[in-house]
Parts: C-alpha cells; structure tokens; sequence
C-alpha cells in the first residue's frame, strides 16, 4: 500500500516531517509556456471555464516545481457570470446568499 500524498496526510491532521507546499495558478504567470497559451486564448473567462485549459494552466507550474499540490486554476468571480452578474448590480444580495 502506498502512502498517501503529503498534503494529503497533512490536511488530515497527521503528524509530517515537513509542511507542505503548494502553488496557485499565479505561480507560473511568469513563465512562458503560460504566457504562450494566454496569447492563444486571450479571454480569462475562457482560460477559466474550459477544464482542460484550467488543467493545464494548474499544471504548468506544478510540472517546473514539482510542490505538493497545485490550487486549481479558477476564478471566484465565475460564479457571477453563471449568476447573471448579480454580484455586480447587487453586491450585497450576491454576498448575502452565498453565505
């Protein structure tokens, strides 16, 4: 049986011999395989809401640095769009039922 990912046994609560790392997507802003496919697809919304090119945004600075983990490339304003821009006309109805 194979262990389980550091990460993974740290969020559970277990004792490691090192904390974790991990990286948000920001991290590989800089790089130019990033920057290279943000020139391909130039609209944020569509980096965000095509899983396979969020995947792959995740992924690329995961695969130059290999840290624990990676956060899932994202944004928390998407769900406004799927809410027909409430947040923007109603910020705090928006805020309000989110919680």
């Amino acid at each position: 049986m194979t262990e389980a990912p550091l990460l993974l046994r740290a969020a559970r609560g277990e004792q490691v011999h090192r904390p974790p790392v991990w990286m948000m997507r920001q991290a590989g802003r800089y790089m130019k395989v990033y920057r290279d496919l943000r020139d391909q697809y130039p609209s944020f919304r569509e980096r965000s809401e095509n899983p396979d090119l969020a995947i792959e945004i995740s992924l690329q600075p995961f695969r130059a640095f290999q840290p624990d983990g990676v956060i899932l490339f994202s944004d928390i304003q998407m769900k406004a769009y799927r809410q027909d821009n409430l947040h923007l006309q109603h910020p705090s109805w928006f805020l309000h039922k989110q919680i």
